[in-house]
């Protein structure tokens, strides 16, 4: 009998084809485990937002539909969050629209992914910018990624607030003054095996 094996050049584990002793048989096929490098993401989680939302807000409030619940397997796993939303503000005062990324673990909520400097009025994760000087007609999109270690195999549960000045209106997927041209948001997570 005989066999292909194939090696990686720099290890990770192999791959090895047998043929059936028998002719007409089905032919084995062995691949490599996890802990040779094979399969790093476990599994995959995403949430797909196609309607609007609204807030005149001065405080963070839940973007409702854009968040995601994933359990990871194991207490070494990361997360990895991939997210983008389309944006719009009735302002030209308040050109922004503050987001942050909060994190519910057994009911206790945390903002991650915060920068080191919080001085910043908003204090927010996350303050995209509009650069039209008419923000009310134009409509922004904002991307995000970043690898989180919930070291936990609880349910964890990844969620975008937002917030306004308490006198502009905070739109997403769509821009303020026109209701035309709608765009979609997601926020899709990724068990990464360590």
């Amino acid at each position: 009998m005989s066999a292909i094996k194939l090696v990686p050049a720099s290890g990770g584990g192999s791959v090895s084809l047998t043929p059936p002793t028998t002719s007409g048989a089905d032919i084995s096929l062995t691949l490599p485990s996890t802990s040779q490098g094979f399969g790093k993401i476990l599994q995959v989680v995403s949430t797909f937002k196609n309607d609007t939302f609204s807030t005149t807000s001065s405080s963070y409030v839940d973007l409702t539909g854009l968040s995601v619940a994933i359990t990871p397997s194991a207490t070494s796993s990361k997360i990895l969050i991939l997210s983008n939303a389309g944006w719009g503000n009735s302002s030209n005062d308040m050109a922004v629209v503050p987001f942050q990324l909060v994190k519910v673990v057994g009911g206790t909520a945390s903002n991650i992914a915060e920068p080191s400097d919080t001085t910043e009025s908003f204090g927010s994760t996350l303050t995209m910018s509009n650069p039209n000087t008419n923000p009310q007609w134009s409509l922004q999109r904002m991307a995000f990624q970043f690898l989180d270690s919930p070291a936990t195999t609880a349910a964890v549960t990844y969620k975008w607030q937002i917030k306004s000045d308490g006198s502009a209106t905070t739109q997403i997927n769509r821009r303020t003054q026109n209701t035309t041209m709608p765009t979609t948001s997601s926020i899709t997570v990724m068990e990464v095996a360590a």
